[in-house]
């Protein structure tokens, strides 16, 4: 099951620990805080935050946790396929793809 409303009072929605988990994953040595404040960045300039600010570190971990595996586990499965096509150069050696092994 795909957790939806993962929102208690000051937590973050759903679909924005979802874009936090991937800015994990593109900055990974960088803190918590500091992901939000990448994924943020460009946002103040376009009117788009109102009166947000960056949640509290510890209501980042909890959504996290809240959210679970399942809905990254969508996103791949409707995002991850093949980039190769039979034609491409390299990409298939006897009959199966390189990456395949």
């Amino acid at each position: 099951m795909i957790a939806s409303n993962v929102r208690t009072a000051g937590a973050p929605q759903s679909r924005l620990v979802v874009y936090l988990v991937l800015g994990l994953a593109l900055f990974s040595p960088a803190p918590y805080l500091e992901v939000v404040r990448h994924l943020v960045a460009g946002l103040p300039g376009l009117g788009l935050l109102g009166n947000w600010h960056v949640p509290a570190k510890s209501s980042l971990f909890r959504a996290r946790q809240a959210l679970g595996f399942e809905p990254l586990q969508v996103l791949f499965a409707a995002t991850a396929k093949p980039m190769a096509t039979e034609s491409t150069p390299g990409a298939f050696g006897s009959a199966a793809r390189s990456g395949d092994i």
